[in-house]
């Protein structure tokens, strides 16, 4: 996998985005050494995003978190239904995923080895927590819940961060993107804890 040179905040917000995703059921089986993570991990950590296993599970996990309310139809077009066949595929369908549910955020490193990158990866799970908790999702309770269940300040102070980056960079892909739209589920939620 690419590391690239990766500043310390995507490397936090990588590893706050690690412990989340990791706390969905999909991957409770994946999750070991998930506890151990740091908000300065290294990205060995990681290497479970270049798992097949694992990113097969994080598209279950994107489905869910844009499929709310039972209304599951056209979330997958044909071009994506088809199984991935390496963990940089899966990357690109959740990515895909989200460009067609007007989500992502990812910046254009280049032909689809970009997948392969911890920058890209951190883009596009940051795009699926902030749809998670905004008041766009129909499970934002749900969502921020969890994450007050985690039990790690480091780690909710991070995803604070992510939150407060998204809403300051806008989401300007689309025009009509809302994206940055109202978080103050999970920011009452972390006051009041």
């Amino acid at each position: 996998m690419a590391e690239g040179n990766v500043g310390p905040a995507i490397r936090q917000g990588l590893a706050a985005l690690h412990f989340w995703i990791f706390d969905f059921p999909q991957l409770e089986v994946y999750r070991q050494n998930v506890d151990a993570i740091d908000s300065d991990a290294s990205f060995s950590c990681f290497a479970q995003f270049d798992d097949l296993d694992v990113v097969a599970k994080i598209i279950e996990i994107a489905e869910e978190i844009i499929c709310q309310d039972g209304d599951d139809d056209g979330i997958l077009s044909p071009a994506v239904a088809a199984r991935p066949t390496s963990a940089s595929q899966a990357w690109a369908t959740i990515h895909t995923i989200l460009r067609e549910n007007r989500l992502a955020i990812v910046e254009d490193f280049g032909g689809e080895e970009r997948f392969e990158r911890r920058e890209c990866q951190y883009g596009i799970l940051r795009a699926l927590l902030c749809h998670a908790l905004s008041d766009m999702c129909g499970k934002q309770r749900d969502y921020v819940g969890r994450i007050m269940a985690i039990g790690r300040p480091d780690i909710q102070q991070e995803i604070m961060k992510i939150l407060q980056e998204n809403n300051t960079q806008g989401n300007n892909d689309y025009e009509d993107n809302n994206e940055t739209g109202d978080y103050s589920a999970f920011m009452e939620a972390s006051t009041s804890g």
